[in-house]
This record gives structure tokens, sequence and C-alpha cells, in this order.
């Protein structure tokens, strides 16, 4: 039978780096489908899309995300629509005994105040970061998804969950985006207006481990074609595995070396009146070291393609 892969949220920074990887790895028979012509929040048109296509494995990076303001203003909608969305693929690969399933979730699925670096055991050990508790509540509903539907041996069913991630194609508005393309925007705007201020958002002082979406997409396409003996050897029937780099960093110290790539020679200023969320979120990547992968990119080189690619693509992108 012939490997046909849906990969959902073709069209998004994580989604576009699985879809090119995985054509550069010359894999043929590869689908995507835009939200106009099938609403994955749909059963039916997300149902009637799976079977028309034969589709038999689904690598799931579709997802409603934003930055902490608008994870925290907005958590109905980031709660209800990835929840929805989720809940027909489940269905779906449960349904039709889809054959292989990689489920994208994310680091907040773990505890604010976790233990460094965190483990995926420690996934329902204490209390979520308030401000993006609602997106972090549908990731964690995914990865239980995964884990009762590999109670059966007829499932493969694998959950990653990337650190902070940044990259080409990212949405870098000021008022949604995460930390990193946020961070581009405000020095961007700065250098072209002759700005003398960066105000940055919260205190700067929280930590987080940054990973180059590149970077995460090579990864996606590793794990999603190991063998399913070689994968559960690693992870166990949880088949939960977290994906990072390594690369940690105070926000702060993030922002000078965006400001030094765009030559910023201004001050930079923290607001905290807004919120810093979790102070500290460092995976433990022990799992993901016994596949073999290993990263490209420093966060040096990833950051200065990001400016580049960002430079270069302005006029086109989201902001």
């Amino acid at each position: 039978m012939n490997n046909n892969i849906f990969v959902a949220g073709h069209n998004g920074m994580v989604g576009r780096a699985v879809h090119e990887k995985l054509n550069k790895n010359g894999q043929n028979s590869i689908f995507t489908i835009d939200r106009k012509s099938v609403d994955l929040a749909n059963p039916e048109q997300f149902e009637d899309f799976v079977l028309d296509n034969n589709i038999n494995e689904i690598i799931f990076c579709a997802a409603k995300v934003g930055g902490i303001k608008a994870n925290n203003d907005n958590k109905f909608e980031f709660l209800y629509q990835n929840s929805v969305m989720q809940n027909n693929l489940f269905n779906i690969v449960r349904k039709h005994k889809i054959k292989k399933l990689t489920f994208l979730g994310s680091s907040c699925i773990y505890p604010r105040d976790c233990k460094q670096p965190i483990k995926e055991e420690y996934m329902l050990s204490g209390r979520l970061e308030e401000t993006n508790d609602a997106y972090a509540l549908a990731k964690i509903s995914g990865v239980k998804f995964c884990e009762i539907l590999n109670q059966s041996n007829s499932f493969d069913c694998r959950a990653l969950m990337p650190t902070n991630i940044y990259g080409y194609h990212d949405n870098f508005s000021i008022d949604d985006s995460h930390v990193i393309p946020g961070l581009i925007r405000k020095f961007y705007e700065a250098k072209k207006n002759n700005n003398n201020n960066v105000e940055i958002w919260g205190t700067g002082k929280p930590y987080r481990e940054f990973m180059f979406s590149e970077d995460l997409g090579d990864a996606i396409s590793f794990i999603h074609s190991m063998k399913k003996s070689d994968f559960y050897k690693i992870t166990g029937p949880k088949s939960l595995i977290n994906v990072g780099s390594g690369d940690e960093m105070q926000i702060k110290d993030v922002a000078i070396m965006i400001a030094d790539i765009f030559d910023f020679r201004g001050s930079i200023t923290f607001n905290s009146s807004y919120p810093d969320g979790t102070p500290r979120k460092r995976l433990d990547l022990s799992l993901l070291d016994k596949t073999g992968w290993k990263k490209k990119h420093s966060i040096k080189e990833g950051l200065k393609n990001t400016v580049d690619w960002f430079r270069e693509n302005f006029n086109s992108i989201r902001k």
C-alpha cells in the first residue's frame, strides 16, 4: 500500500517546513488542502477528503496559535477551535484505522512551575500557566487521545511536543505573534523609522528554549519516518516525545541578539505591566537524543536566516 501522507496545516510555519522536507526526501504521495476547500473543523469535509484521497498517514500541524497576549485574550477560541479540529482528527483516525498519525502539540502542556529540564512524564503534574491554559488543555487532550488509541496495536499515534519555534512564514504581527517574530518586527520598524527605543512586553527575565522551524520540520519528518517498533522502544506506549534544540536563553538576551542583527544602537526598555508567562521552559531531550536526530542550526544562524527572510518578504508576509 502506498503511503499517502496528509500534511494538515501546510500553510503555517511548521507545516510548510514539514512539507518542504518531505518533498526534498523524495516523498511523492503528499496531500495538502487549503481551509477554503476543506475546513478541518467540519467533520464531513475532513472525512471526505481523507477517504477520497486514500489517506493512510497524517502529520497534524494544523492549529490556532498565537503569542501570550492572543492566548490570554482569546481563551475560548483557542480551546474551542483546536479542540474541534482535533476531535474530528482522532475520530477519523479511529473510525478508518489510519495507519500512522504524528500529532503536534506544544511545550505549554507542562505545568507552569515545572521541574527543569522538563521530562515527558511531568505532564499533568501541576497547574498550567494561566495565560495559555486554554491552548494547553486542547493539546493535552490530543496527547491523551494518542495514548488511548495506542492501547490497541491497530494504531500508531506519535505525540511531539516542540519548544518555542521561530522561522520563515511566521506571524510577525506585533499584537498577536510569538516572542521572536514580534521582536523582529519591532526592531525592523525601529530601524526603518529611526526610532531610538524599542519597548518589549514583560520583564525580559523568563528563559525560553528556541528552535528554528527548519530544524523542527526536519525532526518531525525524521520521527514520522521511524519504524513503529524503533519509536516505541524509546517512548513506550504513551508515545510522547519532546522536540527541542537545547538553545535556552533569557528573552532579554534574544532581544539583544536580534538588535545586533539589525545593527540597532538605541535603547531597549521592558514594560513589566505585560505578563511574562511561564518563568522557564527547558525541555529534557533525552528521548529525542535516542532517536539519533540532530539539529542543523544554532540559534545565531536561525535568527540571521529568519531576519534575512523577513526583510526579503516583508511586503507579502502576515504582519
